[in-house]
């Protein structure tokens, strides 16, 4: 008897919790995200003491960037989206400009949060131009198209943290190019740009000079690659180019020279051809 009883008091409380867990409304809580002029730019509900994520988008304001939110309408501190949300909240963004004096870049911001170099303001850059690898504590990782088109400064310095170059990122550059050597996507060699295994010539300086031999492991030769390189006298392509891009060679009075055995290209007199 006694067995039983304790059955149906362990029962009876088990449905009592039930009951009452039913009965008891989920606490939720309103966080809105501010504009930049304080108008709602998104607004969601979050269940007590669960945490909260940013929205997928950015709120605009024109040539400047959101570095994230904050708590106060003042404040400089990042909200931390690990904190649990235990009551209503409103989050300011924090904005800043998407041109950096001291450089004269300027960036956009991809998806990922981290920013692209997307253009040079100036054509003169100094003797040796460094790219940064962070702006504002969120890192650079890419340089977009055309970005140092025309760009003028003896050596230009890619970092570290850039993993991605856009097609003719330093055309018609006269600056030689160098690479950090902890970078994983490029490689620099006697100032021309090569991706890290050295498989794609991707620029060349156009203040080089004389005669040049392109690395017997280049496969691949970019559009615009060799524009407007005018000084060089003959450039020579090994056998294994099997790629080469749209206006490589436009603007270059180079003799090009093709090492025997190539099955894509053959050249005469100096002058490329591609076997048909």
């Amino acid at each position: 008897m006694t067995k039983k009883l304790l059955i149906l008091s362990t029962i009876c409380l088990i449905l009592t919790a039930i009951a009452c867990s039913a009965d008891t409304p989920t606490v939720r809580h309103t966080v809105t995200f501010l504009n930049a002029d304080d108008s709602v730019f998104h607004k969601i509900q979050v269940e007590d003491n669960q945490t909260v994520n940013p929205p997928t988008e950015d709120p605009i304001k024109a040539e400047y960037l959101l570095k994230g939110w904050t708590q106060s309408l003042e404040g400089t501190e990042l909200f931390d989206f690990a904190t649990p949300i235990k009551e209503d909240m409103t989050l300011f963004p924090i904005f800043v400009s998407a041109m950096y004096p001291e450089s004269n870049l300027v960036y956009i911001k991809k998806e990922d949060g981290t920013l692209s170099v997307k253009r040079y303001l100036n054509v003169y850059g100094g003797d040796v131009f460094t790219i940064p690898s962070s702006y504002e504590g969120m890192a650079i990782t890419s340089i977009e198209s055309e970005a140092f088109i025309g760009f003028y400064s003896l050596v230009v310095s890619i970092p570290e943290s850039i993993t991605s170059i856009g097609n003719n990122a330093f055309t018609n550059c006269f600056a030689f190019i160098v690479v950090d050597e902890g970078n994983a996507a490029y490689k620099a060699v006697d100032g021309v740009l090569f991706n890290k295994d050295m498989t794609t010539l991707i620029s060349c300086p156009m203040m080089k000079s004389g005669e040049y031999e392109v690395p017997s492991t280049v496969t691949a030769i970019a559009e615009y690659a060799f524009y407007p390189c005018t000084h060089f006298s003959k450039i020579f392509l090994p056998k294994g180019v099997s790629s080469i891009g749209e206006c490589a060679f436009t603007g270059c009075n180079a003799e090009i020279y093709l090492e025997e055995g190539n099955t894509v290209y053959s050249w005469e007199e100096g002058v490329l051809f591609k076997k048909s």
